[in-house]
């Protein structure tokens, strides 16, 4: 026999919900919740609503979380657990996940599984379980980096009330900021990033290429050191290895194009060369840190006498760094330029240098 007034039931999400009678409201998400529902189909199988609280009562289900567009089934399914005399579970009902149109996601419009994240975009699995975490969860944690653990430590039901658009972007967000923190820590996660990076690299780079940058070097501690300089902007292994491409084998540099009239082609070669006083076995970050430091606040006379001390010295900054990153990355983006000093090394940085220079002067006297 149908109840007269199905029970209005807490929401962990909605709060209150309820009650509707006989030909009355409806919710919010759905149909009206007050009907005679089939329980059992002709063929002797229960319909959802009957199996799903047979189920989860004999699994001693304690907490049902679901989507809410079963929100207007749930008196039902509560009328049912009071006919059988048993204690319900508790519900949260969830908003819906949609792509970027507004629809709803589903296997006929998604074409991406699990396996292809883990296979084919490499994605890490902590990056991957903290996007979806996140997906319509309101935490209050003030940042959306979370570990494994953090997640459980933190994880409550406060979720918004409406659907959530699966945006991407987010993960490849999450994926650097795990990079990151992988490079920060230098644990299991990183060692196995580099192995894979490395073989990656060994199997698609010209051994020739390769070998003109490495200059008898491991190629593995080598990978392992542009990661920990660009592990901010890692996403894929194969977008890992376009970037930082120029890292990998010889570069064919665009013509130079200074930021600044106030500062010459000549003064920037010449300041350049004062790496070369960088002994061989003292080629380290620390030093040309150093070395850095002293070209930078070497600003050229004739400029000091063009602009005022502050600008003359920001103009010599900007142009110098330019400069430096054309010449041996032909002005890609990457790591810092000292970062850039010591990964390659200073037979290759020297090499390029003096490229950079004839091809100015090439272009001076043409």
């Amino acid at each position: 026999m149908v109840p007269i007034e199905y029970p209005d039931f807490a929401d962990l999400v909605y709060g209150r919900v309820g009650k509707n009678r006989h030909g009355g409201i409806m919710f919010k998400h759905g149909e009206a919740a007050y009907e005679d529902p089939v329980l059992l189909k002709s063929d002797g199988l229960p319909t959802y609503h009957l199996a799903n609280v047979v189920d989860d009562h004999l699994m001693r289900i304690t907490h049902v979380i679901r989507a809410a567009e079963w929100i207007s089934s749930t008196p039902k399914h509560l009328a049912l657990y009071g006919a059988f005399g048993w204690e319900p579970p508790k519900f949260a009902h969830v908003g819906l996940l949609q792509d970027s149109s507004g629809h709803k996601l589903s296997k006929r419009s998604f074409d991406l599984d699990i396996s292809s994240f883990r296979n084919g975009l490499a994605v890490f699995p902590e990056a991957l379980v903290n996007y979806v975490a996140l997906l319509g969860w309101s935490h209050q944690q003030g940042r959306d980096v979370m570990t494994m653990k953090q997640l459980i430590d933190n994880f409550d039901l406060k979720f918004t009330k409406g659907n959530t658009i699966v945006a991407f972007e987010k993960l490849w967000f999450l994926q650097k900021a795990h990079a990151q923190r992988y490079a920060d820590e230098g644990g299991r996660e990183f060692e196995e990033l580099v192995d894979r990076v490395a073989k990656t690299t060994q199997a698609q780079v010209d051994p020739k290429d390769l070998e003109y940058v490495l200059r008898g070097r491991d190629v593995r501690p080598y990978t392992a050191s542009i990661l920990k300089a660009d592990a901010k902007s890692f996403t894929t292994t194969q977008d890992f290895l376009t970037r930082n491409s120029y890292f990998l084998g010889p570069i064919c540099r665009s013509a130079y194009s200074s930021p600044t009239p106030l500062v010459t082609t000549e003064q920037l070669t010449h300041a350049a060369s004062w790496l070369q006083a960088i002994p061989v076995g003292e080629w380290t970050l620390e030093t040309i840190k150093q070395k850095m430091s002293d070209i930078l606040a070497a600003v050229p006379v004739a400029l000091k006498n063009q602009d005022e001390p502050t600008k003359a010295s920001k103009a010599w900054h900007k142009a110098l760094h330019h400069y430096l990153r054309w010449a041996l990355a032909d002005g890609r983006r990457g790591p810092g330029v000292a970062d850039t000093l010591a990964i390659l090394g200073r037979d290759v940085v020297l090499e390029r240098l003096g490229d950079a220079a004839e091809d100015c002067a090439g272009g001076d006297e043409a």
